[in-house]
C-alpha cells in the first residue's frame, strides 16, 4: 500500500517572494519538490498563485523595524491576498519562528548563517536564494512542531 502524500507550500513573501513546494506522508519525511523566487511583489505573486487544496505555511510580516524597503509594503499585501483566497489552510509564522529550526547561535546574522549552513548541508544545491531557503525553513519548522516522526528522524540528529 502506498502512503498518501500531503503537499505543502512554504512562502517567504515580499518584493521577491520565496516559495517551496514539498510533500510528506506518514512514512516519508518532508521533501522539497519545487522552489524558487517570484519577482514583482504582490502583483507577481497574484499572477503566480493558483488556489489549490494545499496547506500554506507563510512567514508573517511583523513591523519591527528590521524589514526595510519595499518588502514592508508587499509582504502584508500578499498576506491579505492569501487570507482572501486561502484562509482555511493557511498557517502564519513570525520570522522569529525560524529560530526553532536549530536554535540560536548569536546575533541575527550569525543565526541566519547557521540556518543556511544547516539547510545547505542537508540539501546541497537545492536552494539558490535566501527567500526560497526561508520558505523551506518555515515548512521544516511547521513539520517539526507537528512532531512528524519521519521528518524528525531524517533531518535532526540526536545532537541537533
Amino acid at each position: 500500500m502506498v502512503a498518501a502524500l500531503t503537499k505543502l507550500l512554504g512562502l517567504d513573501p515580499g518584493k521577491a517572494t520565496g516559495f517551496t513546494y514539498a510533500y510528506y506522508s506518514h512514512t516519508e519525511p518532508l521533501t522539497p519538490i519545487q522552489n524558487g523566487v517570484i519577482p514583482g511583489g504582490v502583483y507577481g505573486f497574484r499572477d503566480f498563485f493558483q488556489p489549490q487544496p494545499i496547506t500554506i505555511v507563510s512567514e508573517l510580516y511583523v513591523p519591527d523595524g528590521s524589514v526595510r524597503g519595499e518588502d514592508g509594503t508587499h509582504s502584508p499585501r500578499i498576506e491579505g491576498l492569501l487570507i482572501g483566497l486561502h484562509r482555511d489552510t493557511l498557517v502564519f509564522q513570525p520570522r522569529a519562528d525560524k529560530a526553532a529550526l536549530i536554535g540560536t547561535v548569536g546575533d541575527a546574522a550569525a543565526n541566519e548563517r547557521a540556518r543556511n549552513a544547516w539547510v545547505d548541508e542537508r540539501w546541497p544545491g537545492v536552494f539558490y536564494a535566501q527567500h526560497d531557503r526561508d520558505a523551506w525553513v518555515h515548512l521544516l519548522v511547521w513539520t517539526k512542531r507537528q512532531k512528524h516522526l519521519p521528518t524528525l528522524r531524517a533531518y535532526w540528529r540526536q545532537t541537533d
